[in-house]
């Protein structure tokens, strides 16, 4: 599977509600050079919605009988604890969960009321739980004018080529993200059963309106991910990066003892859309880029050159 990660090369802060700075949008030259993915905490990505979830107990609440419903206050009030004590998330008003003895004494709306309590309280926990996981984010495109747009500085910063190998801890740790116009039910019921099934599906629903992403996401707890050297491949500037952003991604990977092959990404002349070279080396790659530099590197004069420049390449 092949996967794109756009990426701004300039370096620009991230200010928390409180105007502090507390990081730097872009790592590109460095994730590039020491090949690692960069895991983003949510709270710090573009989406408002992120990993929004409303989780569902009226099944739990309608669909069983009285006696059925004792049983399930015992093993949410028995499967709560348990899953408190492993990640270490704070249960509230887990000391008020009625005992056995008085569970078997409550009426059909004590019961009812006491389901209720119960999911509502720990659903706070799983929130919790949930944004403790940091994510990287892929494009299956990396011809869309958009994700140029919004992800790599409107064409003046990269896109790198990643492959995924298929099986377990390749293609497997990643998801395809689903679009929706409704926000997820997250099936409470489901919960002990499958706890990390029921985490992921969480970060893998988004809004419709950012369906044109085509994103395949990564979900891990910690910032870095050193992969192999085979699973980066080409990197694919925008042609309106500025010729000191090129020398330093050339630089940075010459310094680092490796040779990568490298694109140029540029709007069509035909239509609006997005066209790619063929593959270059960096010689090359410098060498367009001085042919570039300029006022003209930022207009449609570029493109002309861009595409009479790669016939040349063999």
């Amino acid at each position: 599977m092949r996967l794109y990660r756009y990426m701004a090369i300039e370096h620009k802060p991230l200010i928390n509600s409180d105007g502090v700075v507390t990081g730097y949008k872009s790592n590109a030259l460095d994730s590039i050079v020491n090949k690692y993915l960069y895991f983003s905490d949510f709270t710090n990505l573009n989406d408002a919605s992120e990993s929004r979830l409303r989780i569902e107990y009226q099944k739990c609440r309608t669909n069983r009988d009285r006696d059925d419903r004792k049983k399930l206050i015992q093993k949410y009030m028995k499967g709560a604890r348990k899953y408190a004590m492993e990640i270490g998330v704070g249960y509230p008003k887990i000391d008020n969960i009625p005992s056995k003895w008085h569970i078997n004494h409550l009426d059909q709306k004590g019961v009812d009321d006491q389901i209720e309590e119960i999911m509502r309280n720990f659903s706070s926990a799983v929130r919790e739980h949930v944004h403790r996981n940091r994510v990287c984010c892929f494009s299956r495109d990396n011809r869309s004018e958009l994700m140029w747009g919004h992800y790599a500085d409107g064409m003046k910063g990269v896109c790198v080529e990643i492959y995924v190998p298929d099986g377990e801890g390749g293609a497997k740790a990643f998801m395809e993200v689903e679009y929706s116009n409704d926000v997820v039910n997250a099936n409470f019921l489901n919960f002990f059963e499958d706890q990390d099934a029921f985490i992921r599906s969480i970060h893998k629903y988004k809004s419709k309106s950012w369906e044109y992403e085509e994103e395949v996401r990564a979900i891990y707890t910690k910032e870095k991910l050193y992969l192999r050297e085979n699973m980066f491949g080409t990197i694919i500037l925008g042609f309106k990066c500025s010729l000191e952003n090129v020398e330093k991604v050339v630089s940075s990977v010459r310094a680092a003892g490796v040779e990568e092959d490298f694109k140029i990404a540029y709007p069509s002349a035909e239509n609006y859309g997005v066209n790619l070279t063929k593959t270059m080396d960096s010689d090359q790659l410098l060498a367009l880029f001085n042919l570039l530099n300029g006022s003209e590197m930022r207009t449609m004069q570029a493109v002309d050159k861009l595409e009479r420049f790669t016939e040349t390449i063999s």
